[in-house]
């Protein structure tokens, strides 16, 4: 069963923008609809909306996933660190350094 858009939607186009298939239409600001014949339920305009107002087939609203500036952030304790370098080596995105 497709996933659907209730009330609370505003327009912000947001899922329309993530949808692989293009099942969801819709003019600015108004409320948007998603055709129950081209959505595979991928979850992608449901994680992207906002106001949570787009439920999966059972009426499940799931939070939207956070932007990047809003992931939390590791905090080194000085105290604890030693400065074994272990962090860096095994870090996967290689952000990480000893300084000082």
């Amino acid at each position: 069963m497709p996933h659907f858009i209730d009330e609370k939607c505003i327009g912000c186009t947001a899922c329309v923008s993530v949808c692989p298939t293009e099942a969801i239409s819709g003019e600015r600001k108004q409320l948007h609809y998603i055709d129950p014949k081209l959505c595979i339920d991928c979850d992608a305009c449901v994680r992207s909306c906002p106001v949570l107002a787009i439920a999966d087939e059972f009426g499940v609203y799931k939070p939207r996933i956070p932007k990047r500036a809003d992931w939390p952030k590791p905090v080194i304790d000085p105290v604890s660190c030693s400065g074994c370098d272990f962090c860096v080596e095994i870090c996967p995105f290689d952000c990480l350094e000893l300084a000082g």
